[in-house]
């Protein structure tokens, strides 16, 4: 407003109330608005991480072997592709435990430290279990072909086999708590002891 010097002090008085009572209105309005709208928790995204190879090296815990240059946590989502369909390649599992909440792999995955799967699993080249641990808490698949010298399996989910793992060396291996499902072939050519723990299943 423009108070001119000329206007009577009760008419700028009246004017200022009047411009309160509305900003004061304005002030409900947004008030009210926000009132029903509903505040929405913290979400995070997950995090997609996909093998590169970029250092150059087979390792897992190799954080420029991702992209983005980062080791995976329990929180992402890795892919492992097939990056030369005539030769299968070995990304190792060693030293630093390993994680990733899903994974899906063209290539195989060689274990001698620890490998946790948080949801599920897909194998499409096998494993190399050798002295390893992997944990398994949701439905994993491997096919091709895969070598369990020693180690564990264990977990609250269920491994199915459908490609040909075989149970090689003299060391013992460990199963359970875990669901092993066979549906292809199991070969037995080593002579160590298959371990299972209570609440383990061999459905074959």
């Amino acid at each position: 407003y423009l108070i001119m010097p000329q206007m009577p002090f009760r008419r700028v008085r009246s004017l200022l109330a009047r411009r309160r009572i509305r900003t004061e209105r304005r002030q409900h309005f947004f008030r009210d608005i926000l009132k029903g709208v509903e505040q929405l928790e913290d979400r995070s995204l997950l995090a997609s991480i996909v093998w590169d190879g970029g250092a150059g090296t087979f390792n897992w815990n190799d954080a420029d072997n991702w992209e983005p240059n980062s080791v995976p946590t329990a929180a992402d989502d890795v892919t492992i592709g097939d990056f030369n369909p005539d030769i299968v390649v070995d990304v190792v599992v060693s030293g630093a435990p390993a994680f990733a909440r899903t994974l899906v792999s063209d290539e195989r995955i060689q274990i001698t430290g620890a490998l946790s799967l948080g949801v599920s699993g897909t194998l499409n080249s096998g494993f190399d279990l050798a002295g390893g641990t992997l944990t398994i808490n949701g439905p994993v698949t491997v096919s091709g072909a895969s070598t369990w010298s020693g180690g564990t399996v264990n977990g609250s989910g269920s491994l199915a086999n459908a490609g040909t793992l075989s149970l090689t060396g003299a060391s013992d291996k460990s199963l359970g708590p875990a669901t092993l499902t066979n549906t292809s072939s199991i070969l037995v050519p080593g002579n160590g002891f298959l371990r299972l723990t209570d609440g383990t299943y061999i459905i074959n």
